[in-house]
């Protein structure tokens, strides 16, 4: 069970990490939120033929409405990393070690991929 409460830092957004309390919990998932409820964690886990484990932040501002800049508007957006494999073949650390990998290649170079990719390079 992840502890909680979560912390997540966002640079640029703020000093310091954000508090995540859980505010619900489920016999495959967990869920973790600001008081305002503008960031959440949200992790889940499905077995049937393959194990899928996802884990998702969401974050949510209000910010100036591009087409009426005199009215604010709420603007969300979530970033979600799903692990998808067969229930035997790969071992956990094989799958670690493959996320890592991942995360090293898109956060590279200040972040240069994990840009391209927001970017819509490929």
């Amino acid at each position: 069970m992840f502890a909680d409460p979560q912390s997540i830092a966002m640079t640029g957004w703020t000093g310091t990490p954000f508090s995540l309390p859980r505010i619900g919990a489920g016999l495959t998932s967990g869920e973790f939120s600001t008081d305002d409820a503008t960031k959440a964690l949200f992790v889940s886990h499905q077995t049937g033929k393959r194990q899928r484990d996802l884990v998702k932040l969401s974050v949510s501002k209000i910010a100036p409405d591009p087409l009426i800049s005199s009215t604010n508007i709420k603007y969300s957006a979530s970033i979600g990393i799903t692990f998808d494999r067969p229930i035997t073949g790969f071992t956990v650390d094989e799958i670690v070690q493959a996320f890592v990998g991942l995360s090293t290649n898109l956060t590279a170079s200040t972040n240069t991929n994990l840009k391209k990719v927001l970017g819509l390079e490929s």
